[in-house]
């Protein structure tokens, strides 16, 4: 009898614990900063641009979260349609001075359900095999997160909806950090062949997932160096993109230089 109720009484404990996990989740929801409104129908696009022509940052700063330093200090660039651009650094969440603009148009005016309709993210995450692995094929439902995928199979299958999204700029944060070369060199080539058109914009810290672009950023200390064609950032030793080539082994470096000539004959 006295078992039972032991037994009962940590049950019943356990019960609480689990349960007050929800209570501290609302509670940390509650604290949260509000952001601005899905939708402001008085700035809403009168159709939805399937061509951005013009993406650029005007004096864009940005930290991660309120209280910590700056790790883009006012940062100016000017992106036109078609172009893959790769920048190596490190995503940032919180924009303490925004003035990105799309087409003349400012993104900060817009609601947030118009703006991220209209562009494609894929996140640091071959789908036939995992769609034809699941009894219910493309039915298969996705849960959030993509908690019943692994890391390896979420990047392509945000890739895959950014395809159907049929969006002409496409976001991507490290999307092929957690592939295989084979998913690697599949990612590339998709990007290539099915958003030839879009404008594209990754940010990257390993040297071979930026020479496939048609322009490589380096930003150091929060400010942007340089920005121009790998190929041409290679030519000048005095670069920093091209001493970080260097530093890489003889083998490496080599292989570098060969995808950047190749890449400029593609593009």
């Amino acid at each position: 009898m006295l078992t039972n109720t032991l037994q009962w009484g940590v049950r019943q404990s356990a019960e609480v614990e689990n349960q007050m996990i929800s209570v501290e989740r609302v509670l940390a929801l509650s604290e949260l900063q509000p952001c601005r409104g899905p939708t402001d129908h008085r700035r809403r696009p009168k159709h939805k641009a399937r061509v951005a022509k013009h993406f650029e940052f005007r004096n864009v700063s940005l930290r991660y979260e309120e209280q910590q330093p700056l790790v883009l200090k006012n940062v100016s660039f000017h992106i036109t349609q078609g172009e893959k651009v790769r920048y190596l650094y490190v995503s940032c969440e919180e924009i303490s001075m925004e003035n990105i603009n799309i087409d003349g148009v400012d993104i900060g005016k817009l609601g947030l359900h118009t703006l991220r309709k209209n562009i494609s993210i894929i996140p640091q995450v071959q789908m036939k095999e995992v769609v034809q692995a699941s009894p219910d094929g493309l039915d298969q439902t996705v849960e959030e997160g993509g908690s019943n995928l692994s890391v390896g199979q979420r990047q392509p299958a945000c890739l895959a909806r950014a395809i159907l999204s049929h969006n002409r700029i496409l976001l991507m944060d490290e999307a092929i950090t957690n592939v295989d070369p084979i998913a690697d060199e599949l990612i590339q080539r998709t990007i290539r062949e099915k958003f030839k058109q879009c404008t594209v914009l990754t940010v990257a810290h390993r040297l071979h997932t930026v020479m496939d672009s048609t322009r490589v950023m380096v930003l150091s200390d929060g400010k942007v160096k340089e920005l121009d064609a790998p190929h041409s950032l290679l030519q000048d030793r005095a670069s920093l993109f091209s001493r970080l080539v260097r530093q890489a082994d003889d083998a490496t470096a080599e292989r570098l230089h060969n995808i950047a000539r190749e890449v400029k004959l593609l593009w």
